[in-house]
Parts: C-alpha cells; structure tokens; sequence
C-alpha cells in the first residue's frame, strides 16, 4: 500500500512538473497539541476528566515533501507523511498504572494536497497553504480504548470506538522559509488540520445500532522544514 502511494505521488508530480517553473523535494517534521472537538467531545472529556483530570494531547509528524510552482504567486503542496501518533489521553497522572482512556491515531498515513500562495524575496519565502489531508490507517488499530482495566476485563469493554481506513483534514498552514545559497530553503511552519471525516469507523457502530457520535480529533503542528528546488531561479 506505501509503495502504491509513493508511486502515485512521483507520477503526479512528473506530470504536473512539466508546466511548471520549479520543482521543490524535502522533508519536515512537526510536533504539537492534538485535542477534541464536537458536542460528544464535549460529553466525552467532562466524563474522562472527572475521573483522570484533564487530557493530554500531543502529535508527532514526519513527512516528505513536494513542491510544485506554477506562477511566482502559486504553487502546489503534497507528499507523504505519517502522524506516528496523535492522541488525547486522560490519566491520573498521579499514578502512572491508573486506568487511561485514550482517543489516538497511530500510524496514521497521510497525503496533503494543498494549495500554495506565496511572496519570494531576496530574503525567502513567506507563504499560506490550504487544501485537504488525506488519512490512511494501516496499521488497524483500535482508536478509542481504554487501557489498564482491572484483572478480568474484556477486550470488548477495553475497545469502544474502531479506526477507520480513512479520515480526512482541511488543513491549513502559514510559514517562513529563508533562503540559504541559492536553492536550499530552511523554514518554520504552523498547521491546524481540521478534522472532517473521522478517524474511527463510523459504519461499524451504526452496524450494531449505535449512533456515531460528534467527535472530531484536530491537531496543531508547528513544524521545521526543508526544501531543495531545482531550477532555482535565484541561481548565477
């Protein structure tokens, strides 16, 4: 599955580099909050905090990345990255063995495409994206799960919720590039992805008659980034 979205990717971006005036590969890696949102979200954390106390909520996010510059205002955004988690947990973080619930996307693989409108001076690139990021999970683990139960209970009370396949983000973003030489560009980037489709399998729960609830799992990324563009025009 990796392989087929890696070879989708390269032939997308062969294609659409033929009208364009400049190429960008790199990579990023970001780190930030992940939190809840919706009505049951709200039902969800007055539960869990009653309990736990409040929730921790964190994402760690590599990706590599593809730039394609069609006008010297516009450009397209994608590549292939993984949120290797993203989760709001609640614990007693006074005793480490309590009982935790946790709301988590592990693994989860994703394909931004975004759109790119941007300012190149002599110092950098100073830019804002927008666009969707497309989820895969491949790994099939359970996205709402509470772990730590007493000696005897079951798997069925320890998982409520199944990941999905696929979710989906309108994602947003606003970054700084400086440029270094001529074609090496370091930079600081913000996300916020808001998530549309959700992360747990919502079919699943409709199957044994359960109503999926209003539950969405958002992240804020803050990112370092780097870009290396052929054809730079800035080079002698």
């Amino acid at each position: 599955m990796k392989k087929i979205i890696a070879v989708m990717i390269a032939m997308f971006t062969i294609g659409t580099s033929v009208y364009a005036l400049e190429v960008s590969v790199g990579a990023s890696v970001g780190l930030g909050p992940s939190f809840l949102r919706g009505e049951d979200a709200k039902t969800f954390d007055k539960m869990y905090s009653t309990v736990y106390g409040k929730p921790m909520g964190v994402n760690f996010y590599p990706q590599l990345d593809v730039m394609v510059e069609f006008l010297p205002f516009l450009a397209l955004e994608t590549g292939l990255g993984s949120k290797i988690i993203s989760t709001v947990s609640y614990q007693d973080t006074n005793n480490p063995d309590s009982v935790q619930a946790n709301f988590q996307k592990f693994l989860n693989f994703n394909i931004p495409i975004m759109i790119r409108g941007q300012y190149e001076y002599s110092l950098g690139v100073t830019y804002a994206s927008v666009g969707v990021r497309l989820g895969f999970n491949l790994i099939g683990s359970d996205y709402h799960f509470l772990s730590g139960l007493p000696e005897g209970s079951s798997t069925e009370e320890a998982s409520l919720f199944k990941s999905s396949p696929f979710n989906m983000d309108i994602a947003f973003a606003v970054g700084q590039e400086f440029r270094l030489g001529d074609a090496n560009y370091l930079g600081i980037r913000i996300g916020y992805d808001l998530n549309v489709i959700r992360p747990y399998d919502t079919k699943a729960l409709n199957d044994i008659g359960l109503e999926s609830p209003s539950l969405f799992h958002d992240d804020i990324t803050f990112s370092l980034t780097y870009r290396y563009a052929f054809g730079s025009k800035w080079k002698s």
